[in-house]
């Protein structure tokens, strides 16, 4: 997973909330400005690994490892 995979997934679940980056700023953490969400979310600029999992947080976003996957490559 790549930086553009994690934005088209925020972006995706933004939708789903019916949620503009103005609402979801007021989600993340404290300490993390409105402008770091914006440029996340509208121009695709990279972000610090503590600002995004604040930003998956607020969307109830988490990413997992599939150990399932992870066997399938190790058995191949």
């Amino acid at each position: 997973m790549n930086h553009d995979d994690l934005l088209k997934m925020v972006r995706h679940r933004l939708r789903q909330l019916n949620m503009t980056p103005y609402q979801f700023a007021r989600l993340v953490r404290p300490g993390v400005s409105q402008a770091t969400v914006y440029n996340f979310v509208n121009n695709g600029r990279p972000v610090m690994s503590d600002t995004l999992t604040a930003m998956l947080t607020a969307l109830s976003m988490k990413i997992v490892i599939d150990e399932e996957a992870i066997n399938a490559r190790e058995r191949k």
